[in-house]
């Protein structure tokens, strides 16, 4: 009976510490120039901070869409994107602050402001397809 919970344990941690292939596709480039900023959070990071779990740049050479695939173990995350269309690694805004460069989220786009992680958060593996439309 030890050995069999020994088994089970051991295979339940197996299943926790697998990583997924999580799908990652954004819709609505408009143009082609700069690159798409990716960032992927965790609950343990400042949501819209300096740290995450993955940061991605992608060179944009096409209108439309793009995607990517990024290898995650199981667990909640949010996701924040934007076009950084002037290429200098900021999201520009105007003087109130409002984004000048198309930006979406996961799950979620705030009204007035930026959604929070639990609004734009989602599990895997329960979700592996997660389109972004940027604005």
């Amino acid at each position: 009976m030890v050995k069999l919970m020994i088994i089970f344990f051991s295979f339940f941690l197996q299943l926790l510490q697998t990583n997924h292939s999580l799908e990652i596709r954004i819709t609505g480039v408009e143009k082609v120039q700069g690159a798409m900023m990716i960032a992927i959070y965790q609950p343990e990071h400042k949501f819209l901070g300096e740290e995450g779990f993955l940061f991605k740049m992608i060179p944009v050479e096409k209108t439309g869409s793009l995607s990517f695939v990024a290898s995650v173990p199981s667990g909640k995350y949010a996701i924040s994107v934007y076009h950084d269309l002037n290429g200098d690694g900021e999201l520009n805004t105007n003087l109130l602050g409002i984004p000048r460069e198309p930006y979406g989220f996961s799950m979620a786009r705030g009204s007035f402001g930026p959604p929070s992680f639990d609004q734009a958060s989602f599990e895997v593996p329960a979700k592996r397809h997660i389109t972004i439309e940027i604005k």
